[in-house]
């Protein structure tokens, strides 16, 4: 059990193959959960609550990540933060509740695998893939509930053919939102 840290609850940086699972982490000051520069990363079965400043799970500059089963509620931006990440990304059986900012927000992912997640009461997206870097993403069988918009796309290739997503309220559901850059429009194909 981690409570109340200065900093981030567990902190894995710079390794190969880490797995954390099993661990109940509260109100951390940064990310409960950081994984920086890891090739190899499982992170599964964690219950995260609360966080005063950044994210609930929070990997970055990795290869290779399994976000598995994780229940987490309340963190102040995203419930799970992906960034520059190569390599295969799953992301399945999660439950994020009422983050501040999004469910799910993936950055520079490769080759990203969204299934059977649960977001519920995200401030601004359930599902959002930001920025200009083109990856491929699978979403399926996801449920987001009264998210301000259920999945918000910038670019990529999104394929939604897998199992159905269900998006209850909120004012939009999907959003494809090509992000400027010098070169023009991001593209996002489906």
């Amino acid at each position: 059990f981690v409570h109340s840290t200065e900093w981030d609850g567990i902190r894995f940086y710079e390794g190969t193959d880490v797995s954390a699972s099993g661990n109940q982490i509260t109100n951390s000051q940064r990310s409960n959960m950081y994984f920086y520069k890891i090739d190899g990363v499982t992170a599964a079965g964690n219950t995260i609550d609360g966080t005063n400043s950044w994210y609930g799970i929070d990997a970055s500059n990795s290869n290779a990540v399994s976000l598995l089963k994780n229940s987490i509620s309340n963190p102040h931006l995203a419930g799970i933060n992906l960034t520059a990440l190569s390599g295969p990304t799953a992301v399945n059986g999660n439950t994020v509740t009422t983050p501040g900012t999004d469910g799910i927000a993936s950055y520079g992912v490769a080759e990203l695998e969204l299934g059977d997640n649960t977001i519920d009461l995200a401030g601004n997206a359930g599902v959002h893939i930001r920025g200009p870097f083109y990856g491929q993403n699978t979403i399926y069988g996801n449920t987001v509930t009264r998210a301000d918009v259920g999945m918000l796309f910038e670019s990529g290739l999104i394929d939604l053919t897998g199992a159905t997503n269900t998006i209850n309220g909120g004012r939009l559901g999907y959003r494809f939102a090509p992000v400027m850059t010098k070169a023009g429009f991001t593209q996002v194909d489906l």
